[in-house]
């Protein structure tokens, strides 16, 4: 691949994988800007994936919403106990800060499942999806974290910034009553929302999910 902005083809694998820091991930995104050929090739390289170069720009912001800057974290956690798998949740925490998927400032949208990942797990990510990804994901039995503005999903709240803040776990979805329950991190259970707010919320990050594959 012709070069002339420093990207190497490895930091461009490492983005694909979810592996690429925070840092990386915003070189990266300078260089698509200015860089024609670069992003034709990123473009290639993202429909070969289901993607498509608009989910660069979300993957730039942080789910970092809960007190303690671990909601993804936790997304994770909840998942791999709902499945069953036993984990030490220190040495996972420790495990997510030492490859920068966890960082003081929340973890990076394109870094959420790679703990799962680590863990044997099969992800695929995707940007642009519907409430009918959604659906599809959870009747073949596959779990789904989202990032959403989580203002949004509490008016109550001040909403300062449109933007994506927060990782949750899609459990359950019911069109006609217009509800969708979501794993919460803040406090560590399932909660209703009004699915009417959280497509709001959702929109915030591009309708960005991450589904973790049903292994039968």
């Amino acid at each position: 691949m012709k070069k002339d902005n420093h990207i190497s083809d490895e930091l461009i694998a490492a983005y694909l994988e979810g592996n690429a820091t925070f840092p990386e991930v915003q070189s990266l995104l300078a260089a698509v800007k200015i860089d024609p050929e670069l992003r034709e090739t990123m473009q290639i390289l993202m429909e070969d994936e289901e993607q498509s170069i608009t989910a660069l720009y979300p993957m730039l912001c942080m789910a970092a919403e809960n007190p303690h800057k671990l909601c993804a974290f936790f997304s994770e956690l909840y998942v791999l106990r709902k499945r069953g798998i036993a984990v030490d949740d220190q040495a996972l925490l420790q495990l997510a800060k030492d490859n920068h998927w966890v960082t003081d400032q929340g973890s990076p949208l394109h870094a959420i499942g790679q703990l799962l990942a680590s863990q044997g797990l099969m992800i695929t990510r995707q940007c642009d999806a519907k409430i009918e990804d959604l659906q599809r994901a959870l009747q073949a039995n596959n779990d789904i974290i989202v990032a959403v503005d989580i203002e949004k999903l509490y008016p109550n709240r001040p909403d300062p910034e449109d933007a994506p803040n927060h990782a949750m776990v899609v459990v359950k979805i019911d069109k006609e009553l217009d509800v969708i329950t979501l794993f919460e991190p803040e406090v560590y259970a399932t909660m209703d929302f009004r699915l009417s707010d959280f497509h709001k919320a959702w929109n915030e990050s591009s309708n960005y999910m991450v589904s973790i594959h049903c292994v039968s």
